[in-house]
C-alpha cells in the first residue's frame, strides 16, 4: 500500500468518540462545626465531635445543626465532568433511649467562619473570633437565628439518610446535589458548604455526636467520581496531499471554541500519536489543516476535538 492510500485511508475511517476513564477526588473537611440553640452565642470550631439533631429532652428547644464546608473548587479540575459524589461521616456517640431519624444535606448560601472555640462537655465556648454560632454565621448574621432553608441554606437537600445508632454513614448526593457540586466548581467564591439537619427537629434525642476533621478516627469526607473528556475524533469532510509541498490536507467542520489537533502515526499499532498543528475554532464552519509527509513512506492522520469548557 503507497503511504497516499495509508492517510486516505485512516482519515476516513476513524471518528469515533474516545471514553474518558474516571477519576476519583476525596477531599477531608477544610472547616466544620455546630450551631446549637440551648448555647446561641457558643462557637464549636476546635471540637473534635460535633453535634447535630435534637438533644433531649427539650424537643424543638435544643437543636443543633452541623456545617461542612469542602474546598471543591481549588481540587476539582476545571473540565472534569461529574458523575457521583457522597459525603461520609461518622457517628462517635447515641445517646441512651435515641429517637432514629433522617439527616439532610443542605448547601450552605452564605459565607461562613468555622472558629476555634473548645470546651468541656458538651463542648465550645462563647464565640472569640468570629466564629460561627446558632446566632450569627461569624462576620454577619443568619437570616434567622439557626439559618433558614431558602435563605441561609439551600431549599432543597443535596442528599440525605437515617441514622440509627453509632457508625459510619453515607450520603450519596442526589441530581439536585451534583448541580450544587457544577455551581461550586464554576465559581469558588460561592463554596460555602453544607449544613447537616435533622428532619425530625421536634423529637428529642435524634442528636448525635459526629466525628470532626479534628478527630484522628472518622473525619468527614467528601468523595466525588468524575471523568476528564478525551478528544472526540472529528469526521473528516475532505483530504488531499500537497505533493510539492509534501503534506496532507484535511478539511473539517469546526464551532466556536473546540481545539482541533491533526495527530499522525507512522503505524496503525503506534500507541501514542504526534500533535502537528493545534488550532481553535474561532467560528463555526470549515477548517483547512496540514501535516508534514516528508520522509514518510507511509502515515496516518486524525483530528480530535475538546470542547471549550462550560
Amino acid at each position: 500500500m503507497s503511504w497516499c492510500l495509508a492517510a486516505a485511508f485512516l482519515a476516513c475511517s476513524f471518528c469515533a468518540t474516545l471514553e474518558g476513564l474516571s477519576e476519583t477526588l476525596t477531599l477531608q473537611a477544610s472547616a466544620d462545626t455546630s450551631l446549637w440553640e440551648l448555647d446561641p452565642t457558643f462557637n464549636f470550631g476546635g471540637e473534635s465531635e460535633l453535634v447535630a439533631g435534637t438533644l433531649g429532652p427539650f424537643g424543638d428547644q435544643a437543636r443543633s445543626r452541623l456545617l461542612w464546608r469542602f474546598d471543591i473548587a481549588t481540587a476539582l479540575p476545571a473540565n472534569a465532568i461529574i458523575e457521583s459524589a457522597q459525603l461520609q461521616f461518622t457517628v462517635v456517640r447515641t445517646p441512651t433511649g435515641a429517637q432514629s431519624s433522617t439527616f439532610a444535606l443542605h448547601r450552605v448560601l452564605q459565607l461562613w467562619n468555622e472558629g476555634s472555640n473548645t470546651g468541656e462537655l458538651p463542648g465550645g465556648a462563647p464565640a472569640s473570633d468570629d466564629g460561627a454560632t446558632w446566632r450569627t454565621a461569624g462576620s454577619s448574621d443568619w437570616s434567622i437565628p439557626g439559618g433558614a432553608l431558602g435563605t441561609d441554606f439551600a431549599a432543597e437537600a443535596s442528599g440525605s439518610v437515617a441514622v440509627v445508632g453509632n457508625g459510619t454513614y453515607t450520603i450519596n448526593f442526589t441530581e439536585s446535589g451534583l448541580a450544587d457540586l457544577e455551581s461550586i466548581r464554576a465559581n469558588a467564591s460561592a463554596s460555602h458548604g453544607w449544613v447537616l439537619i435533622s428532619q425530625s427537629e421536634d423529637t428529642p434525642k435524634t442528636a448525635r455526636r459526629i466525628a470532626a476533621k479534628e478527630n484522628s478516627s472518622g473525619a468527614p469526607s467528601l468523595e466525588i467520581t468524575y471523568t476528564i473528556p478525551s478528544p472526540a475524533e472529528i469526521p473528516i469532510l475532505e483530504q488531499r496531499f500537497d505533493r510539492e509541498a509534501e503534506e496532507v490536507v484535511i478539511t473539517v467542520s469546526t464551532e466556536l471554541g473546540t481545539t482541533y489537533v491533526l495527530e499522525r502515526v507512522v503505524s496503525p499499532a503506534a500507541q501514542s500519536w504526534t500533535p502537528l498543528t493545534e488550532v481553535t475554532g474561532n467560528a463555526s464552519g470549515t477548517l483547512e489543516m496540514r501535516g508534514s509527509t516528508a520522509g514518510l513512506n507511509a502515515a496516518f492522520f486524525r483530528v480530535t476535538g475538546t470542547p471549550p469548557v462550560t
